[in-house]
């Protein structure tokens, strides 16, 4: 069933009074992140069939194709109120009531992020995607190594194998016996 991602929206394919189109995450990391940033779900990674409805998108981002709305490249949904999001009621599970902040929770303050939160977000979040990719860097450096490990192992064992040969065989000791 297509539901919309945003904490307690409750729009999805059948409960949907105001015909909202859904969209999928985007496949860049950075936009990816911003998207998840606003909508407030901690911990909480989209699939692949993740989406977000059209209401949450300002009309600018919005596009007609032919009979489906579409959203132009870089759009960000904005459209929630923050203090509709509830808050989460603490759990018996120690592991469930670990969260950041929630923007609910800013210091007597309401209404659209400010320019300069957005750009510490979006500063934060680039700093996460290049600490990203420098991991799977030394995640691919290790298996690589660790391959290369086991291929010297191999050639060890067979060297070990070759020298056991030459000395099990008279003939071929005293050939080789400037060499061992």
């Amino acid at each position: 069933m297509v539901t919309c991602s945003v904490s307690d929206c409750g729009v999805n394919h059948r409960n949907n009074p105001e015909n909202c189109t859904f969209h999928r995450f985007p496949l860049d990391t950075i936009l990816r992140g911003k998207w998840l940033t606003l909508i407030g779900r901690v911990g909480w990674n989209p699939t692949k069939n993740s989406t977000i409805c059209s209401k949450h998108f300002p009309d600018e981002y919005k596009r007609k194709r032919q009979l489906n709305t579409v959203l132009v490249k870089g759009a960000i949904p904005t459209l929630f109120v923050p203090g509709h999001i509830k808050e989460r009621i603490p759990s018996l599970y120690i592991n469930r009531d670990i969260a950041l902040p929630s923007i609910s929770q800013a210091p007597e303050k309401s209404g659209p992020l400010t320019p300069r939160t957005k750009k510490l977000i979006s500063l934060l979040i680039s700093k996460n995607h290049k600490l990203k990719q420098k991991l799977q860097e030394k995640e691919k450096k290790i298996r690589r190594l660790a391959a290369k490990n086991k291929r010297q192992a191999l050639k060890i064992v067979t060297l070990k194998d070759v020298l056991h040969e030459i000395h099990s065989r008279p003939g071929l000791k005293d050939h080789y016996s400037d060499v061992i």
